[in-house]
């Protein structure tokens, strides 16, 4: 069971401990990109759409409903963004990708709950 967590802003202190590397030659060689850093967390802003709140109980909630559901019906993979980041498309193709490969290769059994 894999539960993926999408775009957190706000609730955790990914952004207010993030830290740069100390060999600051190597990093002077991403000055160039510098104005893209300067625009990236404004940018995830952007994939709430409407100021549409992202709380990360959304995720322990999502756990523990996955928990309580009964033998062979929990999903392989389950996923909880508010943002408009396309995780879900993404692993519905990633899925229905390895559904198809796994059927050629005659491997139909694994791809059974149990």
């Amino acid at each position: 069971m894999i539960v993926m967590p999408g775009v957190f802003m706000d609730g955790t202190s990914h952004f207010a401990t993030a830290v740069f590397p100390a060999d600051k030659a190597a990093l002077g060689g991403y000055d160039k990109l510098r104005a893209e850093y300067d625009r990236y967390e404004p940018g995830l802003r952007n994939l709430f759409r409407g100021g549409c709140d992202a709380p990360v109980q959304g995720v322990a909630d999502e756990i523990a409903r996955v928990l309580a559901l009964p033998r062979g019906s929990k999903p392989m993979r389950t996923t909880v963004d508010y943002s408009d980041y396309g995780a879900e498309p993404v692993n519905s193709v990633a899925q229905a990708q390895t559904e198809r490969v796994f059927r050629i290769m005659g491997f139909d059994r694994l791809l059974e709950l149990g």
